[in-house]
Formats: structure tokens, C-alpha cells, sequence
């Protein structure tokens, strides 16, 4: 089976052909005994088709013979590749499961993924999610579709369907807690299709999570199910960016391949930085260093005015720290998450082809949770409506709980004054909630003093009334929580007829402890995301390298997975060779000096 088969395959569709075994990247994680993440793994490997990127060396190689019957224009295209790839990808001769895999070029490498990665028996299925794939199956849009409208406005009460009614221009909506704004907004999405003679690609909608996009595509296509046409593009605002600059980054010196760091990759980097200035110490901790550079890019402060800024010691050290990053992310062709974001904005302001594509394409804007942007996102917004002003943002100024994050209230606040003549719709009946806990909530909320007014009320019963505990310490409130379960479960409620929030993970195990005590079952929510597992960010890592062999933290990643006896010492070597010479890690590492070599594996 060709790995490239991985990338060309359509969505759905079925292989019976097994993989080969080979080196185990992932060994000692438990891969190999868990199907549903080998699956999730083969996932990770479909992002390459889903970014319309091709993984250079890693279509080169068969590991059995049914990859040749593929017919001669297949072969020929294998030809062309060779041509633009250079030599063979070839597993070193001789070399064993326990081996030590060889430093050496970019196809070496993607050797290894090959071999790494599908170190495991399972028949290929991919099944890949992306809010930009085309479904060609469905039919294309054409003017004469007749989207269903009909019946839209049936379920909605006066308010939401003045919402969804509204015409062209700015419009706010000012949603409170489960007054239906997701209805609201999926609705509207539909009725401008249907009345405007819009393409559904003229159209986009913004939110904060990939679990609100995708709820919000799928009520959006189960509407437009009768018409059988693809929804507008309905994402987030990262990957709007990410969107927006693969297709013309270049215009702002951003190569369409760049690589994205997550949170993990930004410690990474920043950790390197002050190690390599000397600048750590226990009041100035590689966490608190990246978590500042962060709320400085949601602020828009560059490198000079961190720099011009800086106040202190701690300061001025952030703001060297800062430098040396922005340094290290240039050299790597890498952005992280809040560069998606700047980048997109100094692509809008400084390109006007860009800007008038952008504007002529995305006619119409909706934006959820409108109170959590921040001051890039604010200005992204602007910079894509302010001509056409057809912007419909929905909010709620009394539910802004991410300021700590670079959320900036101002923005819902000052909308009316940043988009003049805007139509303001407040929706104000609740369906989730009693009536006891609307007016617990009203009371808190009445002291906000900047917020715009508006009443919650409902028709639901009056309900029971809240009850305020107030523990000596986190032991005597685990013990309550853990007593007042077993008095709901003698009451008749079962056990997952009960949830226990609390505020942060560090109060689960004193909780636990008392659960456990009771004898109480209980299941813990959440856990470690799929993206940030080992072996998933190991897998990534690899893949990232092929891509971008000038990423250096992929590279420290991948030099480590499986373990190869290259330790900092090593590494130490070979980073002042990159510094000295101006060339990436990997580079140097495939042509390293005899004397830099890491310990020996045992056989």
C-alpha cells in the first residue's frame, strides 16, 4: 500500500489493503493497542490532503505490490514526481527494528514517518472533517435555487425573527443567556440566500470554537437539505486566517506552507530563547514569559513597543525574550495562533488586491459571541465590512468572561458608534432556565456597570430555589458535595441525573477523594485533547518537518520520537552550528561533523 494512496483518496472511500510493519515511533504509548486512535491518527495524516499539500518523499515507496497496478497514467505521474523530488526515498539496508535511524536528508526522514507512523495493521479508512472541503456529491449552486425560506420564521418569536428579517447593514444583536441566538444566526444565514441572490460563498460566519462552527454548519445544511447546496463558509476566526493567508501571505513575505505553532510549540520556542539569553529565573518562568507575549500580540504591541515600553527588570527581559522569538519564528517560516491573527491584519491593511478580494467575496459577515473579541479580531472585522457594512454581530456584553485573554468589552459596547445607523434587536426571553435562577442571575448582573440594559424573562415554572453553601475548606465542601448526592440518589435521581462544576482541575482531586469514599461512580469530563497527546503532537511533528524543514521545534520534537540517544548535549552542538552557519537544524543534522553524534541505541 502506497502511502500516498492516504492523500488521494475521496472522503469515505474503503481499502482492504493492509500496512507494513516497520520502526515504532510511537512505541510505548499504547497505539498499537487502541483502534480508535490509530484511527485518529490516520486522521491527523488526511489534514496533509485536507491543506492541499503533498508530503514531499513519502509517495515514492511501495510496502507491497498492489500499489503498482495503478495503470501507466499513474505511473507516469510517479515518474514526474521523482523528477521534481530528487532520489528515492529508501529505507537504509540492513536496518532493523531496533536500529538507530540514520541523520539525513528530508527523505530520510519522511523514510522514517512512513515506516514510523504505519507501524500498525489497520485497514485504511479515512474519514476527515474540514469546514473548506467541497462536497462533490452535492449539486452546484446555481441562481435558479430556491432556498426554504418557507417556513423559516414559524418557530421564531417577534424579536428573533426581526433578527433574521433585518435588512442590509450593520445590525446588533444583544442575546442573552439561552435566548436561541444560535437559531437566530443559522436562520439569517439562510434567509439572505434565499432572499438576496446570494451564492452561499458570499457569506461568512464567525465564531470562537470548532464545536459552535460545526453546530452551527450543521443546523445551517439541515436547513438548505431540501435545496442539496453546500452551506456558506461558517468557521473560525484562526481559521479564517489561516484561510486567508495560505491563499495570499505571499503578498506580506508569508511562504502559503508556513508552519503553525500551538500553545506547546510557543513554550517550546520561548524556552529555547531564554536559554540560549541566559534570562530564566524563578521570577521569570518560560510559562509567565509566553503567556505575556501572548496578551502583548492580543494588544497588537510589536517587539518595538514591548521594547520602547518595558518598565523593570522583568520587563525589559520579556522584551528581549520577545525579540529573540519573533527571530526564531521568522527563521522557521512558523506562525503561532496570535501571528494568524496580526498576520491577517497586516495583510488587509497593507494589500489592497487582498482587501478588495476579501470584501468583494464575504459580502455579508455574522459574528457570534461578539463580546470575547479582541482588539486584532475587532480590526479584522472592520477592515472587511466597512465599505459594504453588511455586518451582523451577536452578543451579550453581561456574558464577557475572557478579558484576561485580550477580550475587549469596548467592541460590543461601541459598535453602535463604530457602524452608525445600526439596528439593535434585543433578545430577551430565556428557554433554558427557571425563574428562580433568572432573577439570582438579574440581581448579580444589575451591578455590571458597563453593559447595555436589557431583561431576561421566561414562561418556564417558577423552579426551586437556589442554595448557597459556604465551606471551612476544599475538604468540608467535597464532603457536602459528596452527601448532598447521596441525598438526590435516595430521592429517586440517578447518578448521571447529577453534574459537580468546578472552577479549575487543581479542586478535582479533593472532590475525587470524597466521591470515592461515598462509593459514589463518577465520570471526569475532559481529559487530555486529542491534539495534545503524545502521540498525536509526535506524529505532527514529523509530518510538520516534511512540510517545513526549517522547523526547528518539530525537529527537537521528532530528533526525540522514538528516542535516539541525541540528547541536549547533542542538540547543544548542533544549534550552534545552525547560528554559526545561518542554516535549520535539520540541515545541519544531515550533514553534522563527525564528531557531534548521539549515544548508541542498545540492540
Amino acid at each position: 500500500m502506497r502511502f500516498a494512496d492516504l492523500f488521494e483518496r475521496r472522503v469515505g472511500d474503503h481499502h482492504d489493503h493492509h500496512v507494513a510493519e516497520g520502526d515504532g515511533l510511537l512505541d510505548g504509548t499504547g497505539l498499537g493497542e487502541r483502534p480508535e486512535t490509530r484511527r485518529e491518527v490516520l486522521q491527523v495524516l488526511g489534514m496533509a490532503r485536507r491543506e492541499e499539500h503533498r508530503v514531499p518523499g513519502l509517495d515514492e515507496e511501495s510496502t507491497d505490490g498492489a500499489a503498482h497496478a495503478s495503470g501507466p497514467d499513474h505511473a507516469d505521474l510517479e515518474r514526474r514526481r521523482r523528477r521534481r523530488l530528487g532520489s528515492r526515498v529508501q529505507r537504509p539496508s540492513g536496518q532493523g527494528d531496533d536500529a538507530e535511524p540514520a541523520c539525513g536528508t528530508l527523505e530520510k526522514v519522511a523514510a522514517v514517518v512512513l515506516s514510523s507512523v504505519m507501524a500498525f495493521h489497520i485497514p485504511l479508512r479515512l474519514e476527515v472533517y474540514s469546514p473548506f472541503r467541497i462536497d462533490t456529491h452535492r449539486p452546484r449552486y446555481n441562481a435558479s435555487m430556491q432556498f426554504p425560506t418557507d417556513g423559516l420564521l414559524d418557530a421564531l418569536n417577534p424579536p428573533q425573527r426581526e433578527a433574521v428579517t433585518a435588512g442590509d447593514g450593520p445590525l446588533l444583536v444583544l442575546a442573552g443567556a439561552g435566548s436561541g441566538k444560535t437559531r437566530v444566526i443559522t436562520s439569517r444565514i439562510v434567509w439572505l440566500l434565499g432572499t438576496h441572490d446570494l451564492h452561499p460563498r458570499h457569506v461568512l460566519a464567525m465564531t470562537f470554537t470548532n464545536k459552535a462552527a460545526g453546530e452551527m454548519a450543521r443546523r445551517v445544511e439541515s436547513l438548505l437539505a431540501p435545496v442539496g447546496t453546500r452551506a456558506a463558509l461558517i468557521t473560525t476566526f484562526h481559521a479564517a486566517c489561516v484561510r486567508i493567508l495560505r491563499q495570499h501571505g505571499q503578498a506580506i513575505g508569508l511562504a502559503p506552507h508556513f508552519t503553525i505553532y500551538d500553545e506547546d510549540d510557543r513554550l517550546a520556542l520561548v524556552k529555547q530563547c531564554m536559554k540560549e539569553g541566559e534570562l530564566a529565573d524563578r521570577s521569570f518562568t518560560p510559562s509567565a514569559a509566553s503567556h505575556r507575549i501572548s496578551a502583548l500580540k492580543n494588544q497588537m504591541l510589536t517587539v518595538a513597543d514591548a521594547l520602547r515600553d518595558a518598565r523593570g527588570p522583568w520587563e525589559q527581559k520579556l522584551a528581549l525574550v520577545y525579540s529573540r522569538y519573533e527571530k526564531r519564528l521568522a527563521e522557521t517560516g512558523g506562525v503561532d495562533f496570535d501571528d494568524l491573527l496580526l498576520r491577517t491584519v497586516q495583510l488587509l491593511s497593507s494589500s489592497a488586491e487582498s482587501l478588495a478580494w476579501y470584501r468583494g467575496l464575504w459580502r455579508h459577515v455574522l459574528v457570534d459571541e461578539y463580546q470575547d473579541t479582541n482588539r486584532a479580531q475587532y480590526r479584522i472585522l472592520r477592515l472587511l465590512t466597512s465599505e459594504h457594512r453588511n455586518i451582523c454581530v451577536v452578543g451579550d456584553p453581561d456574558q464577557s468572561i475572557y478579558r484576561w485573554r485580550g477580550a475587549e468589552l469596548r467592541n460590543i459596547l461601541d459598535f453602535e458608534r463604530d457602524y452608525p445607523g445600526t439596528k439593535v434587536v434585543r433578545l430577551e426571553q430565556n428557554y433554558r432556565s427557571t425563574r428562580r435562577i433568572l432573577s439570582l442571575a438579574s440581581g448579580v448582573i444589575a451591578n455590571n456597570v458597563k453593559r447595555k440594559d436589557k431583561t431576561l424573562w421566561t414562561e418556564n415554572p417558577e423552579g426551586e430555589a437556589a442554595r448557597l453553601y459556604r465551606g471551612w475548606d476544599e475538604y468540608e465542601e467535597a464532603n457536602f458535595v459528596a452527601q448532598t448526592i447521596l441525598t438526590v440518589r435516595g430521592d429517586g435521581i440517578p447518578w448521571d441525573g447529577v453534574a459537580v462544576f468546578y472552577r479549575t482541575n487543581a479542586q478535582s482531586r479533593v472532590i475525587e477523594d470524597a466521591l470515592r469514599r461515598a462509593r459514589i461512580p463518577y465520570v471526569i469530563v475532559g481529559g487530555v485533547r486529542f491534539y495534545e497527546r503524545r502521540e498525536i503532537k509526535d506524529t505532527l511533528a514529523y509530518l510538520r518537518l516534511t512540510l517545513n524543514p526549517a522547523d526547528d521545534v518539530a525537529f527537537r520534537r521528532a530528533i526525540g520520537a522514538p528516542a535516539r540517544g541525541i540528547g541536549p548535549t547533542t542538540l547543544a552542538r548542533l544549534e550552534e552550528i545552525r547560528d554559526r552557519e545561518g542554516r535549520s537544524l535539520l540541515a545541519v543534522a544531515a550533514d553534522a561533523p563527525a564528531d557531534v553524534r548521539g549515544k548508541p541505541r542498545r540492540v
